[in-house]
């Protein structure tokens, strides 16, 4: 017994130190999960003994909880079999992003050439030692995390990124299970903590990725978990997104290309700038570099959730006013080169915006662009120019617009509607973003 309570006390103090700056989310499972989920004793007690006498509830925060699943994924990915599911899945780049929807990928069979077992069963196996059987996951820790955090999501983000690629995590090599934090902000965290197959902890830099694979367990930020009976229109969704999964509880729906905000009516349609009827459309978009990237999205996060918001004059000839529309760009855009040092390369994504009238809508619109991270409610101030002949002025007014507060502003451009349409279009440059409008 003195072995379990020493492991708990050794575990919780490098946990204590680890999560110090979180926010504490109660969730109760066992003591024994704790005791000897996390580390195994040496002195050769028999487990069941263990178990039976540890068996007292506790009630521990949900970030604690988050590590002890990164202790399971961690001894489970030791297996080839684990890994081989893991890379599939992830490839399968569902959401645009390299990962796995744990709420989905928890039922999935893991071949293990004799036997197929679940994944949420092969993390619960690492619970032997707790007296629970690996074929009943009601009370597993992965199961009871769900409960408070139904995003939650093991992502492979380095498959995409630079000079690592997907053959990064073939081979022999055991991946590190890195933890984000609910409350994880990139501009004021510097490390993340999480553990190697072993069990021992291990630190990251935010900031400069490591040498070693890593996979990392997070909440999504590309699908919303909609509860059974509540309307999408309510949390914000204009326009159905693509469901990529269901439950017992939630549709699990994918934002891609949802329309937020003011939309343009379809009996609003434009006529041409002058000479075309066709809608604007966001042709292509990139990083104007590999750093600019980066200060958008740490590594830690995968691809970056960009949006951009369209600033508008309505009614530009009566009582004017500013109104906006908002774009979620797909989860794929950010693509490299298969050669040398797998540069961005451009990605054409041919998103359709607004057939611009002027009479209706004004000379001018501005591109607002930002990365989604998430947080509480914020207000943001974006202006645009007055309308005259040629060229912009100030004063016209200004929009305040809702984003996040964890959320990158990522630059903005202001589009007369008389740049040229046709081709690939006019380029615009944020500073950040370059994109290139056409019709």
């Amino acid at each position: 017994m003195s072995c379990a309570v020493s492991t708990v006390a050794q575990t919780f103090a490098w946990l204590e130190i680890i999560h110090k700056q979180t926010v504490m989310r109660n969730i109760v499972y066992t003591l024994g999960l704790v005791a000897l989920g996390l580390f195994s004793c040496e002195n050769g007690v028999d487990d069941q003994v263990l178990a039976e006498e540890t068996n007292t509830k506790v009630t521990v925060d949900s970030e604690r909880g988050i590590m002890a699943l990164a202790l399971e994924v961690s001894k489970s990915v030791r297996h080839k079999e684990v890994r081989d599911f893991i890379k599939k899945k992830a490839t399968d780049q569902v959401d645009g992003d390299y990962d796995l929807l744990l709420a989905e990928a928890k039922g999935n069979l893991v071949d293990f050439g004799d036997t197929r077992t679940s994944f949420e069963q092969v993390l619960a196996g690492n619970e032997g030692a707790l007296g629970r059987s690996a074929l009943n996951t009601d009370n597993s820790v992965l199961s009871e995390l769900l409960e408070a955090r139904p995003l939650l999501t093991l992502s492979a983000p380095l498959m995409g990124e630079d000079y690592f690629g997907e053959d990064f995590y073939d081979g022999e090599v055991v991946p590190w299970v890195v933890v984000v934090p609910e409350d994880f902000d990139e501009n004021t965290y510097q490390t993340l903590y999480g553990v190697d197959e072993d069990g021992n902890k291990i630190e990251v830099s935010v900031n400069e990725p490591p040498t070693h694979p890593v996979l990392v367990l997070t909440d999504n930020e590309r699908i919303h978990a909609v509860a059974h009976g509540v309307a999408e229109r309510s949390l914000g969704i204009r326009n159905s997104g693509k469901r990529v999964f269901s439950n017992d509880k939630y549709d699990y729906v994918l934002n891609e290309n949802v329309e937020f905000r003011n939309a343009f009516s379809v009996r609003e349609k434009g006529f041409d700038r002058d000479h075309n009827r066709a809608y604007d459309r966001l042709a292509r978009a990139t990083f104007v570099s590999k750093e600019a990237l980066r200060k958008a999205e740490s590594w830690v996060l995968g691809k970056p959730e960009m949006r951009v918001i369209v600033i508008y004059e309505k009614n530009p000839s009566g009582n004017a006013r500013l109104e906006s529309l908002e774009k979620v760009i797909d989860g794929g855009w950010v693509k490299y080169n298969k050669a040398g040092r797998r540069e961005l390369v451009m990605n054409d994504l041919d998103l359709e915006i607004v057939p611009w009238d002027k009479a209706s809508f004004g000379e001018y619109m501005k591109y607002f662009w930002y990365e989604f991270d998430g947080g509480e409610d914020v207000s943001y101030s974006v202006s645009l120019a007055a309308k005259v002949a040629y060229g912009p002025a100030e004063g016209s007014g200004k929009i305040d617009v809702t984003l996040k507060a964890k959320d990158d502003p990522c630059g903005e451009s202001l589009v007369h509607y008389s740049t040229p349409t046709t081709g690939e279009g006019m380029r615009f440059n944020t500073g950040i973003i370059k994109f290139w409008l056409n019709q």
